[in-house]
């Protein structure tokens, strides 16, 4: 279910893959739950990286403050005269906004891809790749990044660094579980994999501890109304948890959902940083 296509169509048919599944039952609803920004919030509550945790708190555009902190002079330059990326707030604080430069733009997408790369231990040859960057720019443009978010490169250097003297990553939840590396030790391991997959697993790792916790609280409260005839819990994929229930207890169970996994990331995180969407629908969708 994980490999349905989505993303890779256009945005007006991101739903035609998914919208073939529908519920079981004449009239059932498909009440769908995903965590807000998921891996960026345990980076940032991981890491104390300040700059991050304002800037989810306050909904303010990360991908353009991380762009804007990498890039410097450069995205400073790029700027248009209407730009409404950096302005004073109610407070006189500085807030951070999507703008419409076209040059923010691209730039803003690479300081995207350098986000979400943290989450899966990407290297600059990955980056490159991504996106179609000579590796030398890749290279540059991820050093000036740790350079600006100092806490988040000490973060995933300690955890990958601990994952190749132990042979295994932990998450950093309260369920601190593990993830061994079998060619830890042997002739020819790969250390270098170990050392990014070190960083991947304590992020990945947590997102799952999240929703496995979340799927336990609905399971248990479930049970404990006897609703099992009323509500099906169907799969997740990724950060997403897919259910389906009957129409007289969608908006309520639409509720539970959304409390649930909210609490599974306030017990797993110790914040209530990290928010969950829930949506009803009659087919399956993005």
């Amino acid at each position: 279910m994980q490999q349905i296509p989505a993303n890779a169509l256009p945005k007006d048919r991101q739903n035609d893959y998914r919208n073939a599944f529908i519920p079981n039952y004449p009239g059932w609803k498909i009440v769908s739950g995903d965590m807000v920004g998921q891996e960026l919030a345990i980076i940032a509550v991981r890491s104390g990286e300040p700059l991050w945790l304002h800037a989810l708190r306050n909904s303010l555009d990360l991908h353009s403050i991380s762009a804007a902190i990498a890039y410097g002079d450069k995205w400073v330059k790029a700027a248009e005269p209407d730009c409404v990326f950096e302005k004073l707030n109610e407070s006189g604080e500085k807030s951070w906004f999507k703008c419409d430069c076209k040059g923010h733009k691209e730039l803003r997408t690479n300081g995207k891809a350098v986000n979400f790369g943290l989450a899966y231990g990407i290297s600059f040859i990955g980056l490159a790749n991504d996106l179609k960057i000579p590796e030398q720019e890749a290279k540059d443009l991820m050093k000036d990044y740790f350079k600006g978010f100092p806490k988040i490169a000490s973060f995933l250097y300690s955890r990958g660094q601990l994952a190749m003297k132990l042979g295994y990553s932990e998450t950093m939840s309260k369920f601190k579980r593990r993830r061994h590396f079998p060619d830890f030790g042997k002739p020819g391991c790969d250390y270098g994999a170990i050392d990014r997959a070190g960083k991947n697993a304590v992020i990945q790792g947590e997102a799952a501890d999240q929703i496995k916790l979340a799927l336990v609280y609905c399971r248990r409260w479930i049970n404990d109304n006897n609703l099992r005839d009323k509500i099906k819990l169907v799969c997740t994929v990724h950060d997403q948890i897919d259910t389906m229930c009957a129409p007289e207890v969608a908006e309520m169970w639409r509720d539970k959902l959304q409390f649930f996994m909210e609490k599974a990331a306030f017990d797993c995180l110790g914040t209530d940083l990290l928010k969950a969407e829930v949506n009803i629908t009659d087919k399956w969708s993005k």
